[in-house]
């Protein structure tokens, strides 16, 4: 019997389990017990979202705070995970070495504090004036399609749902939750609540009368990454 993978709805003899939130994104503080969901992906999905969700992590955890000891337990992974010393082998070595090829040239110097384009809740942790500022390129379009891919995915977890490609997803990333057609969404229906050791926070709503917007969902990750992110379903 085939089955069917939640992302590119294709049937396959075999499939795979992908986990919605990436296992290397929870908080080393997050409950040894806490349900990490899992859903079916195809081989190819898996990888796909593998690996855009390793150089997302590798970007977004470099910026985490030193001070927090969750926080500083992620960026000590990723620094050693692109550390050639660290390589177990040739290969390894290899890659940790084009990871952090790759990683450097993202990285730039700004003698001022850029005035736009920073990430929501990721910029300067310190008043203090520094002689210059370091920023890493985050790609964008990969950040809106780890949104996506959680939208499918918890879809698929709560309400047994598959995103047809004739639906829209929209995701909004955030600094707050003060946009008002949300917050009246919020209100309106009964919202549900899911707290993964502070690794994510998924609040959503099922809005079954709603002519705009079928299923909501603000996700917090980290107590940093915020953003919304909608279901729409295409006349």
């Amino acid at each position: 019997m085939k089955k069917k993978c939640i992302y590119c709805l294709k049937y396959f003899d075999s499939i795979t389990m992908d986990h919605v939130f990436p296992k290397s994104w929870y908080l080393r503080s997050a409950p040894k017990n806490i349900e990490k969901w899992q859903v079916p992906s195809c081989a190819q999905c898996n990888n796909i979202y593998s690996k855009l969700e390793e150089e997302l992590l590798t970007h977004l955890g470099l910026c985490l705070s030193t001070k927090n000891n969750d926080e500083k337990n992620i960026r000590r992974n990723i620094l050693r995970s692109i550390t050639p010393e660290y390589g177990k082998n040739a290969k390894d070595v290899n890659s940790r070495t084009k990871k952090r090829k790759k990683l450097l040239a993202d990285i730039s110097l700004f003698t001022e504090i850029p005035s736009y384009g920073i990430l929501p809740n990721f910029g300067p942790t310190t008043k203090i004036v520094l002689p210059e500022y370091r920023t890493i390129r985050i790609n964008a379009i990969n950040l809106e399609k780890f949104g996506e891919k959680l939208t499918k995915g918890f879809t698929y977890i709560f309400y047994t749902l598959f995103i047809k490609k004739t639906d829209e997803i929209q995701v909004i990333i955030t600094e707050n939750r003060n946009f008002t057609f949300v917050k009246e969404l919020f209100q309106k229906f009964a919202y549900k609540h899911n707290n993964l050791g502070n690794s994510i926070i998924i609040e959503r709503i099922k809005a079954e009368d709603n002519t705009k917007i079928d299923i909501l969902y603000y996700f917090n990750i980290w107590q940093k990454l915020q953003f919304y992110s909608y279901v729409k379903k295409m006349k």
